[in-house]
């Protein structure tokens, strides 16, 4: 474990006291990247948007599908591409009941049942592959951008020292 130094510092006159944890543009962030915190909100926040969705009655299974995809994966995928990489298995279980709740919305499945029989069920994407959709798509964007635009010259940087591992 390493020793992060909490010392006040000045920048442009601004006095700037580190803290553990930080919000930036809605993402939890802690000093070791771990984003826990993030990860539990996001799943805590997805859990209270699929419960609305569960709580419709009479949706067909394409519309509830379709409601799941718009108002609950968002909820949940928000900045994923940022923190996927610490989403491990633990992590992954609260985010894995939002999906058998969503699957229990769309087809009445039990909620007794494995997270990948309800998810197929359904006919839903997995979490961990919405995250990996999205984070392709963000790769793709980045280095597909324009040549007049400024962030196209570190695509090449990121594109030598990028190692894509699943």
């Amino acid at each position: 474990m390493r020793k992060s130094d909490h010392s006040p510092f000045t920048i442009k006159g601004q006095t700037v006291v580190p803290k553990d944890l930080v919000k930036i543009l809605g993402v939890l962030m802690d000093t070791r990247l771990k984003y826990k915190e993030h990860i539990a909100r996001a799943a805590s926040k997805g859990l209270e948007a699929v419960m609305e969705l569960r709580r419709l009655r009479g949706l067909s299974p394409a519309t509830a599908r379709q409601l799941f995809a718009s108002t609950v994966a968002p909820v949940v995928d928000y900045a994923s591409n940022v923190w996927m990489h610490a989403c491990n298995d633990k992590a992954m279980g609260p985010i894995n009941r939002v999906q058998r709740v969503g699957a229990q919305a769309i087809v009445g499945t039990f909620l007794t049942v494995a997270t990948s029989v309800a998810e197929a069920e359904a006919h839903m994407a997995t979490a961990q592959r919405r995250f990996w959709k999205r984070a392709v798509k963000m790769w793709t964007d980045i280095h597909t951008l324009p040549e007049t635009n400024p962030l196209r010259r570190c695509t090449d940087q990121i594109r030598n020292t990028s190692t894509w591992r699943h």
